[in-house]
């Protein structure tokens, strides 16, 4: 038992992989860098950013998520410290706010389904009671893939976990997945006076907020919000940019060539993030298509983040994106 446990303390302090060494770079997302750590209990140093703030132990799985977030998001974690497992917070119900991590928080399973950039953490195991974390690197409508430091000396940086949705609830087929937190994406929207004289005003019977999101890739917030026309009383979508310019679908004026002119049917509005792999899902005849069916060169990777609307608990939906200049649709039944 002693020669048990000592085997595995070594294997877990020691870099036992003769093809890397401790710091190497392995692999990126969004120009963040995975470095090689050896065994998984291994600790080089401290790594703080210059002002202070406390982003892990290089080079452990918190370290790489927590820097991913400070660098593509300049966001600080408000407790800045803790072990893998204890991101997530159990006391929480789904899609509630997390205070410690200042960022949104989802069960395995949820009705919101995962997306590229969102932090997924991973109970403890008999072998490492800590926990682990990721970053979601790709999203299928059937997979989710991850990217991850210190998988261990013969672990690979990126794995993939089957994606299901069942009775309008999404989950990683991963028993270890608690959830996965992400970049709040809405704001309550502020009350104007001139917002009462314009015919186009938020659609307050609606219970949506604002979203925050980066259509057109200029790394800037811009604002998607359900409004309402009240001269036809028909509802759809404003699309604010962050150079101030507006962008109108629906209230009467049909969306996109989809046969629609307004959104009292959506029951989901999300933010689709930029990575995302999406595909017209229903063919020429109507049916609805799975990925095994739809060619790689029809697939889609989200050149930036799209708008995901959706009947709640029936088909019929899309995703609509902004690329060049221009607005698409991609049916997602």
């Amino acid at each position: 038992m002693v020669l048990l446990f000592g085997g595995s303390w070594a294997i877990k302090k020691f870099n036992f992989n003769p093809k890397y060494e401790v710091g190497q770079t392995l692999d990126s997302l969004n120009g963040v860098y995975v470095y090689y750590n050896g065994g998984v209990n291994n600790v080089t140093e401290r790594n703080t950013t210059p002002d202070g703030y406390n982003l892990g132990l290089k080079y452990q799985c918190v370290e790489f998520v927590k820097r991913y977030y400070y660098q593509y998001y300049n966001h600080k974690m408000p407790n800045a410290y803790g072990h893998a497992k204890t991101f997530f917070d159990e006391r929480l119900a789904d899609s509630a706010f997390n205070k410690s991590r200042g960022l949104m928080q989802y069960n395995n399973s949820s009705q919101s389904r995962p997306a590229v950039s969102d932090l997924v953490v991973f109970s403890g195991s008999f072998f490492n009671k800590y926990g682990h974390v990721a970053i979601v690197s790709k999203v299928t409508p059937t997979s989710v893939e991850i990217i991850q430091q210190n998988p261990g000396p013969f672990g690979t940086s990126r794995e993939t976990y089957e994606l299901k949705h069942e009775d309008g609830k999404w989950e990683i087929d991963n028993s270890r997945i608690k959830g996965w937190l992400r970049m709040p994406t809405t704001e309550t929207p502020a009350a104007t006076t001139s917002a009462a004289l314009d015919t186009i005003v938020i659609a307050n019977s609606r219970k949506f907020k604002s979203m925050l999101l980066d259509v057109d890739g200029d790394r800037r917030n811009d604002t998607a919000t359900i409004v309402l026309n009240i001269n036809n009383n028909k509802s759809g979508l404003k699309v604010v940019l962050a150079n101030g310019t507006i962008h109108y679908f629906g209230m009467g004026q049909d969306v996109l060539q989809q046969g629609f002119d307004e959104l009292d049917w959506v029951g989901i509005f999300e933010v689709e993030r930029k990575g995302s792999i999406v595909y017209n899902n229903v063919n020429d005849a109507g049916e609805i298509i799975s990925e095994e069916e739809v060619a790689n060169e029809d697939k889609i990777t989200l050149p930036n983040d799209g708008i995901f609307i959706h009947a709640a608990e029936a088909c019929g939906g899309g995703i609509i994106y902004f690329y060049k200049g221009n607005w698409y649709w991609v049916q997602q039944e």
